[in-house]
């Protein structure tokens, strides 16, 4: 019986993690039983130890759940029945053992299958904590997820750059860029550099980052990459244009974390749930000879947003006066004609002239010269003249100006 209440014990421990300091009251108590014993139940001697394991085994359970005690219990009867082996009847020692057989299997079934549920949830959580240790890393803005692709081109390097993208988005960025897979894709990417100096350090202008919004997903394009040249001055990028993104959080972390790209699609081609919106009007100029300067920037690069600042009038005969079907077409046409678009973007000597018969303002932007440190006399102009362009006030309250009227140069 002994063996059995000490092999019941070694079970408790085991489940109390194996606690060593738990034997200092095993030790205390089974000196105190001895000596009680010995001084006043004698008759009662041999029991002592029994007394000890059972007390052994009562302090244990508080450290164990139940179904442990299941198990120690069955151990205990395994035990009786095998110290009953030859002195009961048959019947009570198959009892001992049956009984100690279904509550030890069914102890030990129970324990290993919340042992092993604890672990999967266990090896769940530490999955999860890598995985928001992760998002947290990744970008918190289209500026900053094309700042890492840029990076990644320029570096050649795909094990970073396919890092941003979910499967699926990976394999359509290998087929708009053209290539079997997504490292290959930033190795075919890197080989269209130009100027590895410059395009390290190519950016997409904020205004192409777009955030949530009514229900609208995160998405940025990087079809307008550009480097800074000067102070408020930009250039081409000196590599290849990238295409447009749709940007998800992941929703296991309840919108903590940075931004995953989850679609790819070229440019001129909105990802999937991006509605086009018509576009806002922008800040209109208060200086009317400054729209030659702007003008002159936006097509240098081919910026169809310059139509944002022509009324139907003006964008008629914007289109009309370079021989185009609409706006978007006159800028292209009129880009075209551009030689040199780093200094046609910066035209000087634009004058403001007289009112039309409309009562309109008119800005001469048939003179404008273009000066660059270290230009030669006689230095050919890097693109044709503007023309006359109309200005008018959309709002007699506003002082901004939109672009009521064009024609070319007489």
């Amino acid at each position: 019986m002994n063996a059995g209440l000490a092999a019941a014990a070694l079970v408790l421990w085991a489940f109390a993690d194996w606690t060593w300091w738990v034997l200092l009251p095993l030790f205390v108590a089974s000196v105190l039983s001895r000596v009680v014993f010995s001084l006043f139940f004698s008759a009662w001697q041999e029991w002592a130890g029994s007394v000890v394991l059972v007390a052994v085994i009562l302090f244990l359970t508080t450290w164990s759940s139940g179904w442990a005690l299941w198990i120690a219990v069955g151990v205990a009867l395994l035990g009786v029945a095998w110290g009953l082996r030859l002195v009961s009847p048959k019947w009570l020692r198959w009892v001992a053992l049956g009984l100690g057989l279904v509550l030890a299997l069914t102890g030990s079934t129970v324990e290993f299958v919340t042992w092993a549920n604890g672990r999967a949830e266990r090896e769940r959580q530490d999955q999860l904590a890598h995985d928001f240790a992760v998002a947290k890393m990744r970008p918190d803005s289209g500026v900053g997820m094309f700042w890492g692709l840029v990076r990644a081109v320029s570096s050649n390097d795909p094990k970073v750059g396919c890092w941003y993208f979910t499967p699926e988005a990976t394999q359509q960025f290998a087929d708009v860029v053209g290539a079997p897979d997504c490292p290959a894709a930033f190795h075919k990417l890197h080989g269209q550099i130009t100027d590895k100096r410059a395009y390290v350090n190519a950016q997409i202008p904020f205004e192409d980052s777009h955030y949530p919004k009514d229900g609208e997903p995160a998405w940025a394009s990087g079809c307008n990459l550009q480097v800074t040249t000067g102070i408020l001055e930009s250039g081409p990028p000196g590599g290849p244009m990238l295409g447009v993104i749709r940007l998800d959080k992941d929703p296991r972390f309840n919108g903590a974390g940075g931004y995953l790209i989850t679609s790819y699609t070229p440019c001129g081609t909105l990802p999937p749930g991006v509605v086009p919106k018509a576009p806002e009007r922008p800040l209109l100029p208060s200086y009317p000879p400054s729209y030659a300067a702007m003008v002159a920037s936006r097509v240098a690069r081919s910026d169809e947003s310059v139509c944002l600042y022509m009324t139907d009038r003006g964008q008629a005969e914007f289109a009309a006066a370079w021989g185009a079907s609409d706006c978007a077409g006159a800028v292209r046409v009129l880009a075209g004609k551009v030689a040199d678009a780093d200094r046609y973007r910066q035209p000087q000597d634009a004058k403001e002239g007289t009112k039309d018969a409309d009562g309109r303002l008119v800005i001469d932007a048939c003179r404008l010269t273009w000066y660059r440190w270290g230009d030669k006399a006689g230095t050919p102009p890097p693109g044709p003249q503007l023309g006359y362009i109309t200005v008018s006030r959309p709002d007699p309250a506003e002082v901004g100006w939109m672009i009521d009227g064009w024609r070319l140069c007489s």
